[in-house]
């Protein structure tokens, strides 16, 4: 399955919003085309998370494959707001940066 975090402003301890509960609840989700469409879950500093996804995944897919996949971020969404955080899902132009 093609989800990463990415922590931004973590200077210091804080308390993180994307815990290992919810990566794992996450990962129950059937993801709909592995390795063809990734989203990275990003914490921001006010506790905020965000699922990222890429404009040139998804341009790549036909129109049903784009909303299988956006029901699938709806239900990762819905997951996240169940463990109380906020969760917005944010597209970036693009291609998704290589894995580190």
């Amino acid at each position: 399955m093609c989800i990463r975090q990415t922590v931004f402003g973590t200077s210091g301890r804080i308390k993180l919003a994307y815990t290992r509960e919810m990566a794992m609840a996450i990962r129950q989700i059937k993801h709909p085309y592995p390795g063809k469409f990734t989203v990275d879950m990003v914490e921001w500093p006010d506790g905020g998370v965000s699922a990222r996804i890429y404009e040139n995944e998804m341009m790549g897919m036909n129109d049903y494959q784009r909303v299988t996949s956006m029901e699938f971020l709806n239900r990762v969404k819905a997951v996240v707001e169940s463990f109380g955080e906020k969760c917005f899902v944010e597209g970036v132009s693009g291609d998704r940066p290589e894995k580190e």
